[in-house]
Parts: C-alpha cells; sequence; structure tokens
C-alpha cells in the first residue's frame, strides 16, 4: 500500500491550496504566515465579556486560503499545518499555565454532517498534543453546546450576531465538572465580531469555569462602520 501511495502522490502531486504550487497542499511559502508569533487582537467595537484572544495571522491571502481549504474543501491532510500555529496561540492564552482546559467553540449539526467530522475539535486535539509535547499539559473537552437554533452569521454587523448568539450555547451537563479543575482557553479557528467567543465565555462562566483567555489562527482585519480587528 506504501507503494501505491507514493505512486499516486507521484502521477498526480498535492497542489498547495492557496497558489496551486504542485508538491504539497501546503507549500512553504504559503505557510509563512502562519509561522508568526501571536499577537492579541481585539475588536472594534469591543463587546463585554470579550476574553483575552490570541491570534496568529490576520484572515486574508494564503493564511485564509488554507483555513477555507481545511474546512470547506474537505483538505483534512491540512490539519497537520495548522494545527502548529493554533498549539502557539494556545500557549500564549495560556500564559504561563502548565495545565489548561483547550474548550472549542461548537460546530453545529448540520457543519458536522456536511464536513463528515467535526474539524475544529479536531484540530483542537492535534494542537493539545503539540502542546503537551512542549509540557503544556492540554486537556480537550468538547464541553459547549448550541442550546438554540442561530441564523447565518454571514452579512450581520457586530451587534446582530451578539444579539443572534446571546445565550445559544450551553455546558454539556456531563461534562460541567470537568471544568473545574485547570484554567480555560476558548478555541476558535476565526475571530471575528467576538461574538462566538464572547458567549462561550458567559456559558463556561456560568457553571463556575475559570476562563483564562482564547486562541484562534486568525483573525479579520476588514474596515466597517461597525468592525476592525488589529493586532497589538
Amino acid at each position: 500500500m506504501p507503494a501505491i501511495a507514493a505512486l499516486l502522490e507521484l502521477l498526480f502531486p498535492a497542489l498547495c491550496a492557496s497558489c496551486a504550487r504542485p508538491g504539497a497542499l501546503a507549500c512553504p511559502t504559503c505557510l509563512i504566515p502562519l509561522q508568526a508569533a501571536p499577537r492579541l487582537v481585539r475588536p472594534t467595537p469591543c463587546p463585554a465579556g470579550f476574553p483575552p484572544t490570541w491570534a496568529v495571522t490576520a484572515y486574508a491571502g494564503s493564511g485564509r486560503d488554507l483555513l477555507l481549504a481545511y474546512k470547506e474543501r474537505e483538505a483534512a491532510a491540512l490539519a497537520r499545518q495548522l494545527a502548529v500555529p493554533l498549539a502557539a496561540a494556545i500557549t500564549w492564552a495560556a500564559a504561563g499555565q502548565r495545565t489548561v482546559i483547550a474548550v472549542p467553540a461548537p460546530s453545529s449539526r448540520a457543519a458536522v454532517r456536511v464536513r463528515g467530522e467535526d474539524v475544529l475539535l479536531a484540530l483542537a486535539r492535534r494542537a493539545a498534543r503539540r502542546c503537551r509535547c512542549s509540557g503544556i499539559q492540554v486537556r480537550v473537552v468538547p464541553a459547549l453546546r448550541q442550546s438554540r437554533p442561530v441564523a447565518d452569521s454571514a452579512g450581520l454587523g457586530a451587534s446582530q450576531r451578539l444579539a443572534n448568539l446571546d445565550h445559544a450555547l450551553a455546558v454539556k451537563a456531563a461534562l460541567a465538572s470537568r471544568l473545574a479543575s485547570a484554567p480555560i482557553v476558548i478555541v476558535d479557528d476565526l475571530v471575528t465580531t467576538g461574538a462566538t467567543l464572547v458567549e462561550a465565555a458567559r456559558a463556561l462562566r456560568e457553571v463556575g469555569g475559570q476562563v483564562h483567555g482564547a486562541a484562534t489562527i486568525a483573525a479579520t482585519t476588514r474596515r466597517s462602520g461597525e468592525l476592525t480587528i488589529g493586532f497589538r
């Protein structure tokens, strides 16, 4: 089987999901933005309850292309590359803590059906393994669930997204007791208005969770009448 796989790779080489260069799903050049040091990001306006959030790159260029390929085009093999910046963001969000609980933002049931798995949960688990190899004990607990239907957030402004997600998440009763043993870092792939992170933090704090911060791979940097997310 390995020989067959090698032959197929030779005959049909992978194309970079960003620049289409043959050789790998993510070429070395397109991976450069994902290798930066994490930085604090903050939306403007910043919603109440927004946790200290770290991101590695702007949601643009190759970083955006690779994230979209992983989430929307079933490029599951990109998990290995994307786990690197997510692990770095988790490490910075942990702020010196040696034991951390990572709680991923929940995917909708529809998204899981379409994609075949919860791609963020899979990515968080891979990132946690990288963190453990560097000495930080990160345990992934998929504690959050959607407690009511929400509208598609595409096209919604910052205030509309907050209203759409208000009290839309809850902690799974069976996992609530597992949240008290260590600081919590909320994990998501992307931060835009901050509405998801605010709602996740609210739900976790409501059951006594100690939210230490949040870790994402990318942050939007678009400017409009309502939103600016900046690195600092």
